[in-house]
């Protein structure tokens, strides 16, 4: 692969996949590495999101220290083999205004998760600062995160009016779209990175003519 294909790749595998290990920097053991399990999503630019409760522990140590890094690997039966993306950085919180979007469009995602909301938990994203991404053997590579990340505007709007058109569908973005299959997404990759409008018009085309 070349470059711009290994990244391609690696936001890729990071917007099909929405559970990962999140490791955080323990208050409790001195700083030692800490692992847990978390849902996300991932926001039009590629950034990981998750929605996490005040009282669990890895939030209890990104209050102490919000270095944090997030491993998505991709299914297979060999690990080794699999493909796997290390996200290294730091975590932030959300605006109120941003949160009320962010709600909307993680319900689409997780809909068992409604409870959540009226308890303590809040969003939390991972900005990243830098990203491994290994292809499987023999390739891997460093990131930046400028490219990484993709242009943010626009998306928003092209989701929600897509949504508005295709009721089963989760997420909308650059790289393709998440479908409800069940209670679980189906990820449906564009050959290529598209603009928000030659997203709508793929969508478009692909409702009305479903069996294409």
């Amino acid at each position: 692969m070349s470059g711009s294909e290994d990244i391609q790749a690696a936001r890729r595998l990071l917007r099909s996949q929405h559970s990962a290990a999140l490791a955080t920097l323990s208050l409790k053991l001195a700083g030692h590495p800490f692992a847990s399990g978390v849902d996300y999503f991932t926001d039009y630019a590629g950034r990981p999101v998750f929605l996490i409760s005040s009282l669990a522990e890895h939030s209890k140590n990104i209050a102490f220290d919000p270095r944090i890094s997030l491993l998505v690997q991709g299914a297979a039966s060999d690990v080794q083999a699999s493909p796997r993306l290390t996200v290294v950085g730091k975590a932030s919180g959300v605006s109120a205004a941003e949160a009320a979007g962010l709600k909307a469009r993680y319900l689409r995602y997780f809909p068992d998760t409604e409870q959540y909301f009226a308890l303590d938990f809040f969003f939390c994203r991972l900005e990243p600062e830098q990203l491994r991404y290994v292809g499987g053997f023999g390739v891997a590579r460093w990131i930046a995160p400028g490219d990484f990340l993709a242009v943010e505007s626009g998306w928003e709007a092209a989701e929600n009016a897509a949504a508005a058109r295709l009721p089963t569908l989760m997420g909308l973005d650059c790289d393709g779209f998440d479908l409800r299959n069940g209670k679980l997404p189906e990820r449906r990759d564009f050959a290529a990175p598209l603009t928000p409008d030659q997203a709508a018009s793929a969508l478009a085309s692909m409702i009305e003519s479903p069996t294409a």
